[in-house]
């Protein structure tokens, strides 16, 4: 009996080459799209995280601030400046000052600086700084006598509102 041999003609070739390919191409399509998804959750991550960390640096300065001046405390529409016993870079009692420069993009750029003591000038720049972040729809106010405003000098008042990144944060401190 003879034997018969039997070989892949040159279309069942091209049709398994046409399968697998098909089959990567599926694979990568569904790769990219987890790889762009994962990318997109780790910017909204980060974001979040740096909305957060400016919430939380806020409430801690803000709860111990004090009162070495007559005015402790000045907010304008690019600033906020206060006294504070939580400083981030020198140790005792500083000025804090955040500074809210709008980019060409529309965001808010929060840049912190701090003066190494109470110095009676909350309209000065610091001597220590550092950028905080960049942020969508900022905005930061107080409560005063039953209204929010984004302009106050005097005493902070106790009550501070957050608006950043599509996040509303209350802030509340020491009323002195």
């Amino acid at each position: 009996m003879k034997k018969s041999e039997r070989a892949f003609t040159l279309l069942e070739i091209l049709v398994v080459v046409a399968l697998v390919a098909v089959l990567f191409s599926a694979v990568e399509f569904f790769y990219s799209g987890t790889m762009f998804s994962s990318g997109d959750l780790e910017r909204r991550a980060v974001r979040l995280e740096d909305a957060v960390s400016l919430y939380s640096q806020l409430s801690r300065q803000l709860f111990s601030s004090f009162n070495p001046e007559q005015e402790n405390f000045l907010l304008t529409g690019d600033r906020l400046s206060f006294y504070t016993l939580y400083p981030v870079f020198y140790s005792g009692g500083v000025r804090a000052v955040y500074l809210f420069k709008k980019t060409e993009s529309g965001d808010t750029e929060v840049i912190y600086q701090e003066f190494p003591y109470p110095d009676g000038k909350l309209e000065a720049n610091g001597t220590m700084r550092f950028v905080v972040g960049r942020f969508s729809g900022f905005s930061f106010s107080v409560l005063s006598g039953g209204n929010w405003t984004e302009n106050y000098s005097g005493n902070f008042t106790g009550v501070a509102r957050l608006f950043v990144n599509g996040r509303r944060f209350l802030i509340t401190g020491g009323k002195r």
